[in-house]
């Protein structure tokens, strides 16, 4: 698989973004955007526990999804989910 980008800054590839196809997107491209913009910031930090999780031994798979409301500061939804390979439960609930 090609997992070169094009040249541009805003709108790159939102494939190469996500490793190929492999993680989920909600389809906002993360290139050219600050980080005050949730879909790359949320996307970056949900990649970075998900990279932890795994790196601590939790998990040997792991995705991590956020769902975010305009206006609402907090996530409105946080997902884990480690594919059977987990090691310890990640349930929780947020409210």
């Amino acid at each position: 698989m090609d997992l070169k980008g094009d040249a541009g800054l805003t709108g790159r590839k939102i494939i190469v973004d996500t490793y190929g196809g492999y993680a989920r997107h909600g389809g906002g491209a993360f290139s050219g955007k600050d980080a005050t913009k949730v879909d790359r910031s949320a996307a970056y930090a949900a990649r970075y526990v998900a990279k932890n999780i795994v790196a601590a031994g939790l998990a040997d798979s792991c995705e991590v999804q956020l769902a975010y409301a305009i206006g609402v500061a907090q996530p409105v939804s946080i997902s884990i989910d480690t594919f059977g390979t987990g090691k310890k439960s990640f349930r929780r609930k947020i409210n």
